[in-house]
């Protein structure tokens, strides 16, 4: 139907922009599949590392506003605490017929 509309049609007058966008990601996909298969062959993307010494200790930090931690103190309540009976409401069992 473009055919109809434009002397051109779909030619793009001899380049065809998305076909070129579609011819660079396959070049590049193709590239990126290589390099990963040399990666994969020769290693460098293998798991078997080893961790390699300590470094120095760096310097302290500041000190917070609170200062130094002191002793701890006494322990909470523990999350549960007995009720009396009479500070719940009691329900009434009613007949089952």
């Amino acid at each position: 139907m473009s055919s109809v509309s434009s002397s051109s049609g779909n030619n793009y007058l001899g380049s065809n922009p998305l076909g070129r966008k579609f011819r660079t990601l396959e070049a590049t996909v193709s590239t990126l599949q290589k390099e990963l298969s040399e990666l994969k062959k020769n290693g460098v993307g293998s798991t078997n590392l080893v961790a390699g010494p300590p470094g120095p200790a760096g310097p302290a930090g500041p000190k917070g506003d609170r200062g130094d931690v002191g002793p701890a103190g006494p322990a909470g309540p523990m999350t549960y605490i007995a009720m009396p009976q009479s500070a719940l409401p009691t329900s009434t069992p009613t007949p089952s017929s």
